[in-house]
């Protein structure tokens, strides 16, 4: 019963950080870690699950009834390689992440900087590294780096 209630409290801090937190959002864990909550936006009926890692950075919203599982990581923040060989000055480059509606993110994939997932009913296999937009609704992204395999 106390740990119910802890899970509670933490769930209500988290809803204070973030620039919004639509309504029915499950947690399963108090193992998430979330940079810069202040820049993500998360959709109604989402799910997180444990060790989830959210660098938001440069923006991040997640669309309505997404399933984010074990491990997965949203990656926001990366070095510029447009610099790297002409100067030793390491700089981060900000780029959001948009992911649609009704997207399930299995275990241990990683979306990149910049990727939006824009077409409903994706799903994104476990391991998956997405490096490019994804445009197309109903279907399944796997590989590193991710591309559509398989429609649903």
């Amino acid at each position: 019963m106390f740990k119910q209630f802890r899970m509670r409290v933490w769930k209500y801090k988290l809803r204070k950080k973030v620039k919004r937190v639509g309504s029915n959002l499950q947690i399963f864990s108090k193992n998430i870690y979330i940079e810069f909550p202040e820049q993500l936006s998360i959709g109604d009926h989402c799910k997180i699950n444990d060790g989830v890692v959210i660098n938001a950075r440069g923006g991040c919203s997640i669309g309505n009834g997404v399933t984010l599982s074990g491990g997965c990581k949203l990656i926001t923040s990366g070095y510029d390689l447009d610099k790297w060989i002409e100067s030793n000055e390491r700089v981060h480059k900000n780029r959001p992440i948009v992911i649609g509606d009704n997207v399930w993110v299995c275990t241990n994939a990683i979306i990149c900087p910049g990727v939006s997932i824009l077409g409903d009913h994706v799903v994104v296999a476990a391991g998956a590294v997405v490096t490019k937009d994804v445009l197309e609704n109903n279907c399944i992204v796997a590989g590193i780096p991710a591309k559509v395999c398989k429609k649903l």
